[in-house]
């Protein structure tokens, strides 16, 4: 469990440094429109992107919990531990989002830059409010950390999980439902909570929890 934790976490908090230097020395609306437009003006043709980006954003919503419940039939443990850790970040997100009741970009560019006209996506309905921070992306890096527990076998898959990761919080950019500096603490909220699961995880013991209700439909045939 150490080394895939340290493989994710290390790889995290590089980008959360690199993105924290980005917030710090640009201007919320700049930044923004750079990340945006600045990515579609250096791949040229926005219509591969708006499909991936489109989709890939869902890792941040249902998916987690579709995959907590295929993985409760593999074993109890596994599944319960994602679906607390996720329950966690809402327990963090829901709160935070209200208290500092943030514009998201496209309020925030009406009412301050009227001329300014954000990249949409068909089929993809901007949001006005509760901008900071990014519930999208607390979810699915607190979700990735998880599997990279679950999968300590296969430490590489860290990797690939983490990535999913960070393309899944650029969505959120790029799809211009969130500012960079609501992904940042997206990110490091779905971190810690995580985190914070994944202490009582490693203290969890029950013959319940080993329950496999796939193992017991395999040895019935």
């Amino acid at each position: 469990m150490k080394r895939t934790l340290i493989i994710f976490l290390s790889l995290t908090a590089v980008f959360v440094l690199a993105l924290s230097v980005a917030v710090a020395l640009n201007d919320k609306a700049d930044l923004h429109l750079a990340l945006t437009f600045g990515y579609l003006d250096s791949v040229g043709s926005s219509a591969a992107s708006d499909v991936f980006f489109k989709y890939i954003t869902e890792m941040g919503a249902a998916v987690p919990f579709v995959i907590a419940a295929l993985l409760m039939l593999w074993r109890v443990k596994e599944g319960l531990y994602l679906l607390v850790a996720e329950g966690v970040t809402a327990l963090f997100v829901y709160p935070l989002k209200k208290y500092f009741a943030e514009p998201r970009p496209k309020l925030f560019f009406q009412e301050t830059m009227p001329d300014v006209t954000l990249h949409s996506v068909e089929g993809v309905s901007m949001h006005m409010h509760n901008s900071f921070p990014s519930g999208h992306t607390a979810t699915v890096f607190c979700a990735m950390l998880c599997l990279s527990v679950i999968c300590r076998k296969r430490p590489w898959l860290s990797v690939l999980f983490f990535l999913t990761a960070v393309l899944t919080g650029y969505s959120r950019i790029y799809l211009s439902q969130h500012f960079a500096q609501d992904v940042l603490a997206g990110t490091i909220v779905g971190t810690v909570a995580a985190l914070l699961t994944t202490w009582w995880y490693s203290r969890w013991h029950g013959r319940w929890l080993e329950y496999s209700p796939l193992e017991r439909l395999r040895r019935k045939r």
